[in-house]
């Protein structure tokens, strides 16, 4: 899974492929976990539009990450 992370105004957008899978409104947010696939994954933070980081925290599981 290859992933991002980014904010725009008041909106969290996880997106994948260029498809968002999970949006949400920032002050729903508190912490955010990411579980990735079996797979590698990869999730980039984009900054470009404000900061994307809750204020509890970012969490990135890869699973079944293979080095």
């Amino acid at each position: 899974m290859e992933a991002t992370l980014s904010a725009v105004g008041n909106q969290l957008t996880l997106t994948s492929g260029g498809i968002a899978i999970w949006t949400a409104g920032r002050e729903d947010v508190t912490s955010l976990t990411i579980n990735g696939s079996a797979g590698n994954d990869s999730l980039t933070v984009d900054f470009s539009t404000g900061n994307p980081l809750p204020s509890g925290g970012l969490a990135f599981n890869g699973l079944g990450q293979v080095a």
